[in-house]
């Protein structure tokens, strides 16, 4: 499996993985102890980091452009997403 590795926003070098939550399997295991990720635990709490730089453990979350939020009121088919998830049948 190909991890692709980023810049770090703090130290300038090339070498920052992205952070993976949740149980990992046995493949994600043997990446964290390559470098090839960062394994965050199994809970992921609202803003958590995306990414960590292996060299000086800066970590960070990515920055999005153009994040465009549904209108939650104005739209009959989203509102169960907004009320909770139990999709009326």
């Amino acid at each position: 499996m190909m991890f692709r590795k980023y810049r770090c926003p703090a130290c300038g070098l090339r070498t920052g993985v992205a952070i993976i939550y949740g149980m990992p399997g046995p493949e994600l295991f043997t990446a964290a102890q390559a470098g090839d990720v960062v394994l965050g635990g199994c809970d992921a709490e609202f803003g958590a980091p995306e990414r960590q730089c292996t060299a000086c453990e800066h970590a960070w979350r990515i920055k999005r452009r153009n994040l465009v939020l549904p209108d939650w009121d104005g739209n009959e088919d989203l509102k169960w997403l907004r009320d909770g998830f139990d999709q009326p049948s």
